[in-house]
């Protein structure tokens, strides 16, 4: 442990030792230097938010009383000046500042970070370290690596393991909310492996959860539902380690149109209050609502919600306007980064589309290609069959039947004006098939799945009467030239 004050120490010119991991315990002296009413206000709050059992930082399932008692402790431990105290409440507030994505975070961790080495605490420097590559990532999509390092960091130093599970589970739940699955997969399964060796056991259901949330996104639903089932179980599991198997089981079976649904719904919000997961709660909600065909519930779902902006909310607010914009409602303003749902609402379908499948995200890319024409919409149908997602299907077939009576004539119109009977799928087909991809690049060119890129190149090789794709690619190079 004294390795890592020393790190700090050659880092910045700064020194510390070991000390106590999860902080020390009020002193007397500390409240004997201010007055009794102050001391016994701040014995109250202390009583409240600290000694800080790292998982204790927010009082599972009473958010709203540890903000109140953290601000109440902070302001008190100000006033009499510099301390162990002082510090262990600044990485209290910054974690309450991480989970609402507020970037006031860091300028906690920093503060607790200097009184930490002041005070030779390596558990707060750590942990405000942390915190501090934490606002970094959730700021601007940067910061990965030197977080992932942090974490390691902790998760390797003896005494400060309960440390390495907080920032790994926080790792774990920021890569989840912004859609990073691919790294949620892995650090979560990395945390969950930590935390079994460890015996941390405090964590563990609320990474399970997160893992189950992940398995939905990447299409494994049953999988997904039935671990999340298992989490629900288990008996006096926190209100805030449920809010994850809620949405999990909530969405599939609202996607598959099997019920119940809402009580779930109802009871995931209740307990994301003050959770990071609260919009995407929200979210889960308005898909519901528009998966059963209430568009104005799905409004209503995301009204309130729907002024989130800023960099960090870039992927959760867009969640809640992909919903809204599908509903028929407002989209929401102040679109400053660029997600795939913010290109869905814009109107290109077909790069949402391919950066769904990047991810893993069958379901999602299939909800964009809801965007495009006849032929995408035909995709988006054939994806949410083969997941079982009736309802999803449902909802392809209306935007099939609206886009049909647009343009009755769209196909006649569009073959017609091709010598060869070629509508303009196809011949978009064609001319990536003469420019030599083959049909996994052709569907991943036009947002379709191989074997409709497949379809569509038997259909031209039978209009043009050709035997094979070289003979098509060939016609299609005479005909550019």
């Amino acid at each position: 442990m004294d390795g890592l004050l020393e790190r700090d120490t050659a880092a910045g010119g700064e020194t510390a030792q070991a000390s106590a991991a999860c902080g020390p315990r009020p002193q007397p002296a500390l409240l004997e230097s201010i007055s009794p009413s102050a001391a016994g206000a701040l014995g109250e709050c202390l009583a409240e938010c600290l000694p800080f059992e790292p998982h204790h930082l927010q009082p599972l399932g009473r958010p709203t009383e540890a903000m109140r008692a953290a601000h109440a402790a902070l302001r008190l431990l100000e006033d009499v000046g510099p301390s162990p105290q002082l510090a262990w409440s600044l990485i209290n507030m910054a974690h309450i500042a991480a989970l609402a994505l507020d970037p006031a975070c860091a300028r906690y961790a920093a503060r607790a970070k200097t009184l930490g080495i002041q005070f030779r605490d390596p558990a707060v420097v750590i942990r405000a370290r942390g915190y501090a590559s934490l606002t970094t990532v959730f700021c601007s999509d940067t910061g990965w690596d030197e977080y992932e390092a942090v974490w390691g960091e902790a998760a390797a130093t003896p005494g400060l393991e309960e440390h390495g599970g907080i920032l790994g589970v926080l790792i774990g739940m920021f890569s989840v909310v912004r859609g990073e699955f691919g790294r949620a997969e892995r650090y979560l399964a990395e945390v969950a492996a930590f935390l079994d060796r460890r015996d941390l056991g405090t964590f563990r259901t609320l990474v399970a959860g997160l893992q189950a949330l992940t398995a939905l996104s990447r299409g494994d639903w049953s999988p997904a539902v039935l671990a999340a089932e298992q989490i629900l179980t288990r008996p006096g599991l926190p209100p805030q380690h449920r809010v994850a198997p809620l949405i999990t089981v909530a969405l599939v079976r609202a996607r598959r149109g099997e019920e119940p649904v809402w009580p779930l719904l109802d009871e995931a919000l209740e307990c994301a209050t003050g959770s990071l997961l609260r919009l995407p709660v929200c979210a889960a909600r308005a898909e519901a609502a528009w998966l059963a065909g209430d568009d104005e519930a799905a409004r209503r779902s995301v009204a309130e919600v729907l002024t989130v902006s800023g960099t960090a909310y870039a992927w959760l607010g867009g969640s809640l306007r992909r919903w809204a914009h599908l509903a028929g409602g407002r989209s929401g303003i102040d679109v400053i980064a660029v997600t795939p749902y913010e290109c869905e609402i814009s109107g290109d379908w077909c790069t949402a589309a391919r950066e769904w499948v990047v991810r893993g995200c069958s379901y999602d890319a299939a909800v964009a290609q809801l965007g495009g024409d006849i032929d995408a919409a035909e995709a988006a149908l054939s994806t949410f069959r083969r997941l079982g997602a009736r309802t999803a299907a449902r909802r392809a077939q209306q935007r099939l039947a609206h886009l049909s009576d647009r343009d009755p004539d769209r196909r006649r119109k569009d073959t017609s004006a091709d010598p060869h009977g070629l509508t303009k799928r196809q011949r978009d087909v064609l001319e990536l098939l003469a420019a030599g991809h083959s049909d996994a690049a052709i569907a991943t060119a036009l947002c379709i799945s191989i074997k409709t890129a497949n379809t569509h190149v038997c259909a031209i090789m039978a209009k043009l009467g050709v035997h094979n794709r070289t003979q098509a690619a060939a016609y299609a190079y005479q005909q550019l030239r």
